[in-house]
């Protein structure tokens, strides 16, 4: 996710939110990583951490829940120990960031906002899969792409502007399958669901998708008598 200083960061930020902790974050194209210019990251992770701090922890089976709980205590520990080991290395949890004490029993974590986290941690590196949302401030655009393509996942990426040269310019240059501009869904029927790297093979869904399911044949021939 790359954010430009010409971005409604009150839109975005609430979206972000929406984004990153529907289903817990355990969505294939759930946004990992959140790179905002220098210019607005102050007010983005203002915007972010109030609206996160306004989330409801719950069962799914109570209609006041926002978030619920990750699939398994395996997973509720993986991320626990991916925003224990930022915070080690000198990470900011801004909110969250543990277990919710009020609820020991279940696979719950709290909804978090990380910040000033070091680009080697495993919580930059890897796909988190719950619900912690990282933000890291950057200036210089080719380097925050850089940083977002230093991955072996390549799934979905996200780039919100109003400049539409920015926008073609750093989504032709993300190493991902596929790219949102100014929106959090880029999927439809009729379009690839793709993805690079070790983000997975071949395609779903669009003309692409149709040919996983064909068989090429070659007939060559030569001259008749």
């Amino acid at each position: 996710m790359l954010i430009f200083p010409d971005a409604d960061v009150e839109r975005v930020a609430a979206g972000a939110v929406s984004a990153k902790f529907r289903n817990g974050g355990q969505v294939c194209v759930s946004p990992q990583r959140f790179f905002v210019h220098q210019a607005i990251a102050a007010k983005f992770i203002e915007r972010a951490t109030s609206a996160v701090a306004r989330l409801r922890l719950g069962s799914g089976l109570e209609p006041e829940s926002d978030v619920g709980p990750l699939i398994n205590a395996r997973q509720r520990d993986r991320v626990g120990e991916l925003v224990d080991r930022a915070r080690s290395a000198g990470a900011r949890i801004v909110i969250g960031g543990q277990r919710p004490p009020d609820r020991p029993r279940g696979y719950f974590f709290q909804p978090t906002v990380v910040t000033e986290f070091a680009q080697g941690t495993p919580l930059f590196q890897s796909e988190i899969f719950g619900p912690v949302l990282p933000i890291t401030a950057f200036e210089d655009v080719e380097q925050a792409i850089a940083q977002a393509n230093s991955t072996r996942y390549g799934l979905s990426a996200y780039v919100w502007t109003n400049d539409l040269r920015t926008a073609m310019k750093t989504a032709e240059q993300l190493e991902f399958g596929m790219v949102g501009v100014n929106e959090w869904i880029p999927q439809s029927t009729e379009v690839p669901f793709s993805g690079w790297k070790e983000s997975g093979m071949g395609r779903e869904a669009g003309s692409e998708g149709l040919e996983e399911y064909l068989e090429t044949k070659l007939i060559s021939m030569g001259g008749f008598a």
